[in-house]
């Protein structure tokens, strides 16, 4: 609806002066749109029209589609966190097929809706292999001592480091 039609329409809801009964049927009518309008809505065409989506590290339900565009919902912590950047390769902003990415130099296609962690704990994490290291999700380098040096222990972050 253009500014013209839209110019129109209140023009002619309040052009005559309506008795009260009518008023009050407008007035009921609106209410009960506003209050059961979006009923029907879900996702992200509830989205669309304003209900507004969980951003960084609010809660949410796993699977569903409550966080806001760049997040998805931590199994783990059940909330919101970053989807890690696809890393495509690109030379500008229409190679990224996400619309929560953009080119990053002319190299990459990276995540700049969501800044905040990738993960909150080791279930966030969404690729195999993966493991919840400071907040973004990595394929550690050890996941036990024997896969480590004999003067090195795997830590809880899947790094290999110096026996004490």
């Amino acid at each position: 609806m253009d500014d013209r039609q839209f110019d129109a329409l209140t023009k002619a809801l309040f052009a005559a002066k309506p008795s009260r009964r009518v008023a009050l049927r407008r007035l009921a009518g609106g209410a009960l749109a506003t209050v059961f309008g979006g009923v029907a809505l879900k996702g992200t065409a509830a989205q669309r029209v304003g209900i507004e989506a969980r951003t960084c590290g609010q809660g949410c339900n796993p699977g569903g589609d409550d966080c806001n565009a760049g997040l998805h919902c931590g199994a783990g912590s059940e909330e919101c966190v970053a989807i890690p950047d696809s890393k495509i390769h690109c030379t500008g902003n229409g190679d990224c097929d996400l619309d929560y990415e953009t080119c990053n130099n002319g190299d990459n296609c990276v995540n700049t809706v969501a800044d905040c962690k990738e993960c909150h704990q080791n279930g966030d994490c969404v690729k195999s292999g993966t493991k919840c290291i400071d907040g973004s999700c990595k394929v550690p380098e050890c996941t036990d001592n024997s896969d480590c040096s004999k003067k090195k222990k795997c830590n809880n972050k899947g790094e290999c480091v110096k026996k004490n």
